[in-house]
Order: C-alpha cells, then sequence, then structure tokens
C-alpha cells in the first residue's frame, strides 16, 4: 500500500494493477523502474497515456504508442536495458502485430481503456499473460529496434505526405 502511495505522488491517479503468478508470486519490479525514473523523464510515454485516458482506445492513442513511447523514454534516460516492444496478434486482435505491450524481467506491462474509467497499467506476470491474452506471432524488439522502426515509420508517413502535398519532405 505504501509504494501505491508513492506511485500516486510520482504519477498522479495513474494506476497500476499487478497480476502474480498465484504460483510463483514475486514482486513486479515495473512500477518501482517508472517511480524511480519520474515523470519528468517519462514525458512522451506519460503523453500516450494521457492520449488514451483523453480519446480511448483508436487509432490516435493506443497501446502501440504507449508501449513504443515508454521504450524510447527509457532508452533516453540510459534504462532501456532488459526491456523489449513486443508486438503480436492476440485472441481478441488477431491481425499481424495488432496489439503492443513491454517486458522486462519476467513482467508485461500494457495500458487498459476500459470504459467508462481511466487507463491503468496492467503489470502481469508473463506466464500470466500468456494465459490471458494467448498471444501468438510475437516481435520483441529492444530500444535501438524500436527507434529503428518509429523512425522508418515516421520517414514513411513524411514520404507520403510529401506526395500527397507534391513537396519535399521534411530531413
Amino acid at each position: 500500500m505504501a509504494r501505491e502511495r508513492e506511485i500516486k505522488r510520482a504519477f498522479g491517479d495513474l494506476a497500476f494493477k499487478v497480476m502474480p503468478n498465484p504460483g510463483n508470486p514475486r514482486e513486479c519490479p515495473i512500477p518501482g523502474v517508472l517511480q524511480e525514473l519520474g515523470a519528468e523523464r517519462l514525458r512522451g510515454f506519460l503523453s500516450a497515456l494521457w492520449e488514451l485516458r483523453k480519446l480511448g482506445m483508436g487509432e490516435k492513442a493506443n497501446c502501440h504508442d504507449v508501449a513504443s513511447m515508454l521504450m524510447l523514454d527509457l532508452a533516453m534516460s540510459g534504462r532501456a536495458e532488459g526491456w523489449a516492444w513486443a508486438t503480436g496478434s492476440t485472441k481478441s486482435l488477431p491481425a499481424p502485430e495488432a496489439h503492443s505491450w513491454v517486458e522486462f524481467s519476467g513482467w508485461t506491462m500494457e495500458a487498459v481503456k476500459q470504459s467508462p474509467g481511466d487507463p491503468f497499467l496492467l503489470c502481469c506476470d508473463v506466464d500470466v499473460h500468456t494465459e490471458i491474452v494467448e498471444p501468438s506471432a510475437v516481435v520483441r524488439r529492444d530500444a535501438r529496434e524500436t527507434a529503428a522502426k518509429l523512425l522508418a515509420r515516421r520517414q514513411r508517413m513524411e514520404k507520403a505526405r510529401a506526395r500527397q502535398c507534391n513537396t519535399v519532405p521534411w530531413r
């Protein structure tokens, strides 16, 4: 309970829900790492979460933004070692790379938006996550691979915009 109060001080009303493996209970390190980094070093991640809060799951605010922005913030803070951005299909989202989450030290974390209500961060033991979500065709990216994928996506978007506007893309 004291840890939850400390996290609330750092992140306002952002809630963490932790689902340990009942057969192997252990403390989840993710909330502590995020608390240690603080809101100042997690701006992209928190911005993506607040977009999710405002818009709900959809094209402009989604699990991909939340997970990838956390990876970039971790990299920029020098704390990305051991973290991975995972994408894959799930039983409820069967398209390739339809869902994103992050993984660290045997735990997963993803943003969950329930209607009605604010988003929360669900941290699951990786075995519990696998049982609940049933992920398949999972692709894991470290911080360097995350940055490369996001840069390539940005370049594709700029080229498409330039073709539409018949202008030179920003460099």
